[in-house]
């Protein structure tokens, strides 16, 4: 519980006459309340595509008709490949059957399953069926339909006494085989996913002479040229032929070392079986007992050093049909003293066509293989063209067929995460010239060595609609690499990328070092040897964070070491030099110092420096200080090694350029002068650029650079407690009499306690305004408590967010001008207006009216507005609305003339010059209402106030919408959907939240992530429509959005998988059907039955062995599980019937009221027939005895 003191219920009271305040005057209310056509059912989570490298592979497996290739991972997720565009991830059931199966697995004994209990074993398609079948670690077996548009799971089977190690899919087939660890072999019906009472047990496979249990089965195939013998081994080494028909073991094979795996010739009359000693073993049919031959492909040094296993091995027809082909990987010997390499993965795969032996050598352990057999595929005898290599990083496919076989180009982004990846930034809606761009750029980029044949998999169909706009997204690699990206499909396609060692010289190795991150700053710190090579090192520029302007022409790229490199956008390739900026941070000492102060005429500041020269030819970089030639220092402790620039002119490809390069440090005001101290390394912590103000803000750990990218020099570079001027609510200890005794009155020349350094004289119109050193009390400084401020000491205060935007700076003056925003480590929002020469809605050197921004200063004050609060964490992010409620930018209005031209000067209010003429607002602007909203996150809370007045209009605190103390904000971003402004925010909870605004009503809360997961948060990154990007594991990323609109259009987003494809049969194959003879044939009478087909004669033979005639299984061995779509199909029968029912019921009730209406008519039918009766009764009996003449 909070403690309750007089200081504090002073804030709290002050706060509350503040807000009377703003309420009778009105400054925290709009005329007409700024519209918000948003609503909770506009907003929807989904998951729109996964990309990169699937995360811990486990096995692999092709649809040879359909060409989909399936990859799964020891977290249970499957990825299904196509073609390029066609990538679908699906997820297991998780719950009760995940804690079912680690229990069973403790059961028995089984560690490994315990750890993934939900790991992908293997996977096996029915062909061209649009079914396959996953079994996982916990014994489950799973049966997928990719025949609708989003695959799902039919249903399943859970193993329960016996834990299964491999299964088999015969094709044109309905019944699975399935090995356990015990040795026994269970079949299962595919359609019904029931148990057939038709088992193999293990004590019928072996020799009844043998004493041994012969292990778990390993491999399950059937003969290619016969389907009624099926192929068992045992981990032991022992191989079975067993005779379905007959329920006997016709063939037996005892290897001598432990079995790996098999693989059948396509004759069908041998196989090869590789072992755990590196050595490989055929065996032919008709010679039972002992193997035909026994070899090792690579031969050893001595015969005491161990071999890695022979993992896998396939034995296919090559499509040159001379030689077949023997593919293996492992096999290879390593030395007895290095134990390490015993439980490593084998990286070489070998392949030996003839005589001819080729080694293929990986760059990452292989995982599994796969032959790829050429289209037409058929059932039995194809031909193979390719080879795909899962490895534990990469997927790789092998040209078979071309000489030397070269690598197929992947199309995939499969190699995302190498090298590790490190931030993404997300543009949605991009300009329509920067992908065509990137990608011309890009192409003269690829390598040459791949082969000319297209992508062996290209299964699938292609989406059939596409967003209305350009997604781009940009990566930062761990090697100072940035990858550019097209997402405007379900396709992540590469554009381009950059190296930022290109710019700058050859570095020796062994000659850089560089500062850990977490001692920036520090005077004494240990330097850290960075990586090097013999041509570039890329070690030292790890990139820290990247911001693009509005426009994405500009690009800022912020380095480990205080490196910012700034490109350019330009469509066509020039030839540029780079200019090269040195920029020293000063901060004030907070140790006693009674070293006198120069006077202000003798302190010199990067800030005055006239615009630096580019690199020269001669290949010295020109700055300001003459001992800097070119060079510049990464690293403070050893100010000898430096990374420098190439000097000169160099051609630079289309779409991001060099054109800047600012070195930062900071540099204590005490010790300026002292030659003997070294600047201590910048930590770069915010960036931000305006293409319109041609100024870019770099903020780091202890204060601010402002750099004019137009002039090529620093504007300003100032502390942070600088920024707060004489109202800096902290106690940052005892400082140095330097500016104190600067800023005095009674010094005679004019001194700028901003930039630290002397003003002009000569030109008063520059010199900032005297009401910047007054900070103006604002709604939230009234608020703060001022305890921390006078017991605690603040050493330091980083900068973490900078917003450039054209909107009110003061709270006293009603003026719009261009504005940088500043947000702390401690909470506090300042503001510092700049007046910019010539401002327009874009900044291009080459036009002429132009020419003033490149005469004159930009100039840079403080207004002295500070928001601030308490116990609320940092500044996450700022954002700006206009009284509609739309985003405001930097460049969505210009600033009037009295913003900047007429500030100085009264007289030219009057009549605005031709310069500034554009920017007038036209009349719908004047008309309407010209305050903005300004919204503030901070970790704990969102405010959002009303400019320029600052009245608070709507506050959100994390508290009230969460129990939980501790969750905070961690990354949030003003974005717009629906044309609508809506803040996007991540919590340390993992959810992320959406709001209103300027409300602040909530609109979605998701739970996307782990609890304080700091890869998300790190690589998280929103953008317009409702989208977002984020690395989901350390190689995937993944792409959500969360609009409704899109996420219920999907299905025409992603493509479809299945397709209608036919198998071609071949001649040669040999019938199932029983041969007949020729007199028998002749003699007996001709049937009238039809002919059976193969497949359908196949399916006959099998039901007759494995159905109601073989019995049902065990209900206690396996447990049925119906899937969701089984169930959901289930419901709407049920739905159907109900309604069918209902409707009947409904008839009925409709003709009883209609029979009742009938009888009601027939009843007073006969009411009225008795009285016509009655009537004519009486009229009778009155004429009865009266004789005609009477009447």
């Amino acid at each position: 519980m909070k403690k309750l003191t007089f200081r504090s219920m002073l804030d709290n009271l002050r706060s509350s006459v503040a807000g009377v305040a703003d309420a009778v005057t009105g400054a925290n209310k709009f005329d007409i309340d700024p519209d918000e056509n948003v609503r909770p059912q506009d907003f929807a989570f989904a998951e729109v595509s996964r990309h990169g490298f699937p995360q811990d592979p486990t096995t692999m497996a092709l649809e040879p008709v359909q060409r989909i290739l399936a990859i799964g991972t020891r977290h249970g997720l499957i990825r299904l490949i196509g073609r390029p565009g066609v990538d679908y991830l699906l997820k297991p059931p998780s719950g009760g059957s995940e804690q079912a199966g680690a229990e069973r697995d403790a059961l028995l004994g089984n560690a490994s399953g315990s750890h993934f209990p939900n790991a992908i074993v293997q996977i096996a398609f029915l062909v061209n069926e649009g079914t396959f079948v996953s079994l996982t670690a916990n014994s489950w077996l799973h049966l997928w339909n990719y025949k609708s548009s989003k695959p799902d799971i039919v249903q399943s089977l859970e193993f329960q006494k016996e834990a299964l190690t491999v299964c088999h899919v015969p094709y044109q087939s309905k019944w699975l085989f399935a090995g356990t660890d015990k040795g026994n072999v269970h079949i299962v019906q595919v359609d019904t996913f029931s148990l057939s009472g038709y088992i193999i047990n293990w004590n019928k496979a072996m020799e009844l002479t043998s004493r041994s249990h012969p292990g778990k089965v390993i491999h399950l195939s059937d003969c290619p040229h016969d389907n009624n013998k099926l192929l068992i081994g045992f981990e032991t080494g022992l191989i079975t032929l067993w005779d379905l028909k007959t329920k006997t073991a016709e063939l037996r094979f005892q290897a001598s070392e432990t079995l790996c795996h098999i693989s059948w010739h396509f004759d069908g009359k041998q196989f090869v079986s590789s072992h755990a000693d590196g050595t490989l073993a055929v065996w032919n049919v008709k010679v039972p007992g002992k193997p035909t031959s026994i070899t090792s492909p690579h031969s050893r040094r001595s015969k005491d050093d161990p071999v890695i296993p022979i993992a896998q091995v396939e034995w296919k027809k090559h499509k040159s049909g001379s030689e077949p082909l023997l593919l293996f990987s492992g096999g290879v010997s390593f030395e007895q003293k290095n134990e390490k390499l015993r439980n490593i993965k084998t990286q070489t795969m070998t392949i030996i066509h003839g005589k001819s032996t080729t080694v293929l050598e990986m760059e990452h352990p292989i995982v599994c293989f796969l032959c790829i057999p050429a289209q037409p595929w058929i059932p039995e005898g194809y031909d193979n063209e390719a080879v795909m290599v899962l490895l534990e990083n990469d997927l790789v496919a092998i040209d078979l067929v071309t000489p030397g076989y070269p690598l197929y180009e992947n199309p995939y982004p499969m190699d995302l995460h190498e090298p590790t990846l490190l931030h993404c930034h997300y543009v949605a809606d991009c300009p329509t010239d920067i992908i065509p761009t990137l990608y011309t750029a890009g192409a003269k980029h690829k390598k040459s060595n791949f082969t000319n044949k297209d992508w062996p998999i290209d299964g699938g169909v292609w989406a059939t609609s596409a967003m209305g706009y350009s997604d781009f997204l940009l990566t930062t690699h761990h090697e100072g690499t940035i990858r550019f990206w097209d997402v405007s499909s379900a396709a992540l396609q590469h554009l381009d990328r950059l190296k930022i060692s290109k710019i700058f010289e050859r570095i020796k190795k062994g000659s850089f070092s560089v500062e850990p991150v977490e001692n920036a700053g520090k005077k004494k710190s240990e330097p850290l040897v960075g990586k090097s090579s013999s041509s570039l090192l890329d070690g030292p520029f790890e990139i820290q964070m990247v911001t693009l302007d509005p426009e994405c022409r500009y690009l800022a790229v912020a380095c480990v070491g205080g490196l910012v490199i700034l490109y350019l956008w330009n469509k066509q390739e020039v030839s540029s030099e780079i200019s090269v900026l040195e920029i020293a941070i000063h901060y004030n000492s907070h140790e006693n110092s009674t070293v006198e102060p120069p006077p202000p005429s003798s302190t010199t500041s990067q800030t005055t420096s006239p615009p630096v020269s580019s690199a020269s030819a001669g290949g010295q970089n020109s700055l300001d200080k003459p001992e800097n030639n070119g060079h510049a220092a990464l690293s403070s402790p050893h100010p000898t090694r430096r990374i420098k620039v190439k000097p000169g002119t160099h051609r630079r490809a289309a779409g991001y350029q060099p054109v800047l390069v600012c070195f930062t440090h900071t540099k204590s005001s005490a010790t300026s002068n002292d030659l003997d101290t070294h600047p201590a390394t910048s930590l770069i912590t915010s960036l931000a650029v305006s293409a319109k103000y041609g100024l870019l803000a770099i903020g780091n750990e202890i204060g601010l650079a402002v750099i004019d990218i137009i002039q090529k020099h620093c504007v300003m570079s100032i502390g942070t407690p600088d920024l707060y001027g004489s109202g800096d609510p902290y106690n940052r200890g005892s400082k140095s009499p330097k500016n104190e005794k600067a800023s005095l009155p009674g010094n005679d020349q004019s001194w700028d306690p901003i930039s630290d350094r002397q003003l002009p004289t000569t030109s008063p119109k520059h010199r900032p305004s005297s009401s910047a050193a007054a900070v103006e009390k604002t709604e939230l400084s009234r608020s703060r408590s001022s305890s921390s401020s006078e017991v605690d000491v603040v050493t330091s205060e980083a900068i973490l967010f900078l917003k450039f935007a054209d909107t009110y700076g003061k709270k006293s003056e009603g003026i719009i001008s261009p504005c940088l925003w500043i947000g702390t480590a401690l909470g506090s929002v300042l503001v510092l207006t700049f007046q910019v020469p010539g401002c327009s809605s874009s900044v291009d050197p080459s036009q002429p009216q132009q020419t003033q921004r490149l005469s004159q200063p930009v100039i840079g004050t403080p207004t002295g507005t500070l928001f601030r609060y308490n116990n609320s964490g940092a500044v996450i992010t700022i954002g700006f609305l206009d009284a509609r409620g739309a985003i405001l930018g930097d460049s969505n209005i210009s600033p009037p003339p009295s913003a900047s031209s007429t500030k100085d000067d009264p007289k030219s209010s009057a009549r605005p010059s031709d310069a500034n003429a554009a920017a007038i607002p036209p009349l719908a602007n004047l008309l309407a209402d010209s305050r903005h909203i300004l919204v503030i996150c901070m970790e704990r809370q969102i405010r959002t106030f009303i400019l320029p007045h600052q009245g608070l209009y709507q506050k959100l605190k994390l508290t009230d919408q969460n129990s939980n103390n501790n969750n905070t904000f961690l990354k949030a971003s003003v974005e717009r959907i629906k044309d609508n402004a809506c803040i996007f925010t991540y919590m340390s909870a993992g959810r992320i939240a959406v709001f209103s605004l300027p409300t602040l009503k909530p609109l979605l809360d998701v739970n996307v992530s782990q609890p304080n997961d700091l890869r998300m948060a790190r690589t998280l990154s929103f953008s317009e429509h409702g989208n977002a990007v984020y690395l989901v594991t350390k190689s995937e990323l993944q792409k959500v959005t969360f609009a409704a609109e899109t996420a219920a259009c999907l299905n025409q987003l992603s493509g479809c998988l299945y397709s209608t494809r036919e198998v071609v049969e071949t001649s040669s194959k040999p019938s199932v059907v029983p041969s007949v003879g020729f007199f028998k044939g002749l003699m007996s009478t001709v049937s009238t039955v039809p002919t059976l087909s193969p497949a359908e004669q196949l399916a006959k033979d099998r039901e007759e062995l494995f159905g109601d005639a073989a019995g049902k299984g065990s209900r206690a061995l396996a447990r049925h599980v119906p899937g969701t779509s089984a169930i959901d199909q289930a419901r709407i029968s049920s739905q159907g019937a109900t309604s069918e029912i209902s409707r009947a019921k409904m008839l009925a009730l409709e003709r009883g009221e209609k029979l009742s209406e009938l009888e009601d008519r027939a009843e007073q039918m006969r009411m009225q027939a008795e009285a016509f009766a009655g009537n004519a009764h009486q009229l009778a009996s009155k004429y009865k005895d009266k004789k005609w003449y009477k009447m």
